[in-house]
């Protein structure tokens, strides 16, 4: 997820549109099909903590994309390090 988020991030500020749009999906994808899946909610708080957190990457990410916003770009990248 952080090498596509910074793969989407090089594309915003090249104005690669195609591409920064191919990385920004594959960066959501990865944070919904891999972190987010990933979280057993039945743990208790830590894990709804956990699902919620990576529902809100995806969030900011699909943002950062459609708004060409590098900082929500940087804000989850700095999230999921």
């Amino acid at each position: 997820a952080q090498t596509a988020i910074g793969q989407a991030r090089a594309a915003l500020l090249r104005g690669a549109t195609g591409a920064k749009a191919a990385a920004s999906s594959r960066a959501i994808r990865l944070v919904d099909e891999g972190l987010k899946v990933a979280v057993d909610r039945s743990v208790g708080e830590i894990g709804e903590s956990l699902f919620q957190l990576w529902e809100y990457c995806a969030r900011r990410l699909l943002h950062a994309h459609l708004k060409h916003d590098d900082a929500a770009y940087a804000e989850v990248s700095a999230l999921i390090g």
